[in-house]
């Protein structure tokens, strides 16, 4: 895939996160999370640790703890049932 087509894509998502993807491409989120990693005393070092990032929506904080070096990084949110539209998707219900 070009940049080009990747852009279109990525303009295509409701992004909430500012994720630089590289290659100077930035997704269009109405968030600067890196403008909060000082704030939130985010840890430099993560090497090794094993990181939970409960409510991670596009994942800037998921991203940033696995460059940090964390081992292991799940991330997890109640819009994982939501399509990239914004619309709820079917969920069967649990047996």
């Amino acid at each position: 895939m070009d940049k080009v087509e990747l852009e279109q894509k990525i303009a295509g998502i409701n992004w909430f996160h500012r994720i630089d993807l590289g290659n100077g491409i930035v997704t269009p989120g109405v968030d600067d999370s890196r403008s909060k990693l000082v704030y939130l005393n985010f840890p430099v070092n993560l090497t090794g640790k094993t990181v939970l990032d409960i409510g991670a929506w596009d994942g800037f904080f998921s991203f940033e703890a696995e460059m940090r070096g964390a081992s292991r990084v799940l991330a997890t949110d109640a819009y994982c049932w939501v399509d990239a539209a914004g619309r709820s998707a079917e969920v069967r219900p649990r047996l």
